[in-house]
């Protein structure tokens, strides 16, 4: 790696290792001992146990979407699962986007060329704030009657989130062949000769995926999927925080978990104290108390830990070969 790579692979990882250490020192010293208390004495073990059922589902419409995404993959859904716990294991435990290239390197190791594979984690990243922006307004629309400032910004972020994503997916599912043409005129001065082909040819590839995927049946199952995948992750938020006794309404659930979502896109080491922080934010605008949002939150974040520590676990026993029996 050249030197200036490395400097600023060390600067990005300084980066988040100091807001990680900046939020995880506002978010204890914002921990009510009492509410904690409280919290433990109010578990509900069969509300968490349906936001475990719910957290399930987000894995089931994972790997369902991965599959419309790679159609001219023949993974099985063993081998599907195991890269998507280990890639979901990865975002949680290492700074972001490190974690997203996880996907990339477990999908070449099931034979998943790396234009698909990369196609396919983009659209699935860009359906995912798109509709998580739909979500967050919906949550929010009993508040723009009276539009503070938060709630304003938000809300800019969340259209701005929607356009950009529609935006992106409508440009790269083009059959236009000016983007290689674009990127060696931008990138040809700093480029040798010899690797301007190389860049064409990948950029050509990447395309391709891309082409591959405009059939509109793909991307009608991708967004269903997608739908199912929030759907089931904000409604395993809601039994997780009234399974701690946090009796939320679904707005407000959607409103904290949309923010919580948003915020994670800053550079950071497994969201801790970031989530924490974007939920506050955003119970913050549904009028809901810092201390109650702080609880929260913390049990939210502590419920999607363990689970996708538990199927990231089970990914790793099934590369192994020790869980499930292999294919016949």
């Amino acid at each position: 790696m050249e030197p200036g790579m490395k400097f600023l692979k060390v600067n990005k990882n300084l980066i988040a290792i100091i807001i990680t250490v900046g939020f995880l020192i506002w978010l204890i010293r914002g921990i009510d001992k009492d509410a904690v208390i409280k919290l433990i004495n109010n578990i509900a073990p069969l509300q968490i146990t349906n936001g475990a059922i719910f957290y399930g589902f987000v894995y089931l419409a994972r790997i369902a979407r991965w599959k419309a995404l790679l159609p001219k993959s023949s993974n099985s859904f063993k081998e599907l699962l195991a890269i998507t716990g280990i890639h979901n294991l990865a975002v949680r435990a290492f700074p972001n986007p490190t974690g997203e290239l996880v996907f990339l390197q477990q999908a070449k190791q099931k034979n998943i060329p790396y234009s698909d594979s990369l196609a396919a984690l983009i659209i699935s990243r860009v359906l995912d704030f798109v509709l998580v922006g739909f979500f967050f307004i919906i949550g929010v629309m009993p508040f723009l009657s009276n539009l503070t400032k938060p709630v304003f910004f938000f809300l800019l972020l969340s259209i701005f989130f929607i356009s950009a994503g529609i935006g992106s997916i409508i440009f790269l599912s083009s059959t236009s062949r000016t983007v290689p043409k674009i990127v060696i005129k931008v990138f040809g001065f700093f480029l040798l000769a010899k690797f301007q082909e190389t860049i064409k040819q990948k950029t050509n590839q990447f395309l391709n995926a891309f082409g591959r995927l405009r059939n509109w049946k793909t991307y009608l199952k991708a967004v269903v999927f997608s739908l199912a995948i929030w759907l089931s992750m904000f409604l395993a938020y809601f039994f997780f925080l009234k399974g701690f006794g946090i009796e939320l309404g679904i707005r407000a659930v959607l409103i904290g978990g949309a923010v919580q979502i948003f915020a994670n896109t800053i550079p950071n080491i497994g969201g801790l104290g970031v989530m924490e922080a974007g939920w506050v934010a955003g119970l913050s605008v549904a009028k809901i108390e810092k201390s109650t949002a702080i609880v929260g939150a913390l049990a939210v974040d502590l419920m999607t830990l363990m689970g996708t520590i538990i199927f990231g676990l089970v990914a790793f026993l099934i590369q192994k070969g020790e869980f499930f029996a292999s294919d016949n």
